[in-house]
């Protein structure tokens, strides 16, 4: 084999490495694409989840005060057509010992009732 022949296959051979280089690293860029594409989207996705978890916290808080709300006002509406007149009488619902609304002698008064101490229901 001449040394004419052995440059030309010498070149062949690098240019076909070469080629097969350039198609691996256009495959592998192509690839890392495709992965930072995938993984961008589940950042998305995470972020996403992340803020309904925060909605779904502010509106279970919403929710709780509205319903202690309603609560006070059922209470009202309560002893408005039947008045407590001591913590005995309160609801099974006022179960913890607060501050409550009771009618002595025909008048609203505000009172500390101990919902505790033997069973519950004192002034």
């Amino acid at each position: 084999m001449s040394a004419l022949s052995l440059l030309s296959l010498s070149l062949l051979v690098v240019n076909m490495d070469s080629i097969w280089c350039q198609q691996t690293v256009a495959k592998s860029r192509l690839e890392l694409t495709q992965d930072l594409d995938a993984l961008t989207e589940k950042v998305e996705l995470l972020q996403e989840k992340g803020q309904l978890a925060e909605e779904v916290k502010t509106l279970g808080q919403t929710l709780t005060a509205e319903m202690e709300k309603l609560g006070q006002t059922l209470s009202g509406i309560r002893d408005h057509f039947s008045p407590t007149t001591s913590c005995s009488e309160l609801g099974p619902d006022d179960t913890r010992s607060d501050i409550y609304m009771i009618t002595v002698n025909g008048r609203r008064v505000r009172v500390y009732c101990d919902m505790i101490t033997d069973s519950g229901g004192w002034t």
